[in-house]
Order: structure tokens, then sequence, then C-alpha cells
């Protein structure tokens, strides 16, 4: 005999409920590896292991090589 507090057949509303709360926690793992990542980095800059300068102008260095390598493209807008 079995009653309506318990239901051995998982009912669409829980399997529902099972499928958010994985999410959440993958969401959840997710933002604290970046918080992790951030404050680790904030932690190194302020200690001097990491020069941010540095960083910043090999990171610019990288980007302007990459728009060097790109097809320049010319428009002319006539009326």
């Amino acid at each position: 005999m079995t009653t309506a507090a318990f239901d051995a057949r998982p009912v669409n509303l829980h399997r529902r409920a099972r499928a958010a709360n994985a999410r959440l926690r993958w969401l959840l793992l997710t933002m604290m590896l970046l918080n992790v990542l951030v404050w680790g980095g904030m932690i190194a800059a302020l200690r001097g292991v990491v020069d941010v300068h540095g960083t910043v102008d090999q990171a610019w260095a990288l980007g302007s090589t990459w728009l060097a390598a790109l097809p320049h493209l010319s428009v002319t807008v006539t009326r």
C-alpha cells in the first residue's frame, strides 16, 4: 500500500528540478573557479609576481599584429 507522500516513480516536476539544480551547481562551480582566478591574479599583481603593464603591452602587440594581418576593406558610400 502506497501513500500520497511516497511515490517510487519520479514526477516530471522532480526531473526538471533536478536538472535545474544540476545547472545551478555547474554555474556555481564555474563562478567560484573564475572568482579564484581573478582574486589570484589580483594578489599576484599586488605582490609583484605578475607585471601588469608588461602583460598589457603584450596584449596590445598581439592585438595589433592580428589587426595588421586582417585584409583592409575600403568602402565608398555614394548617394
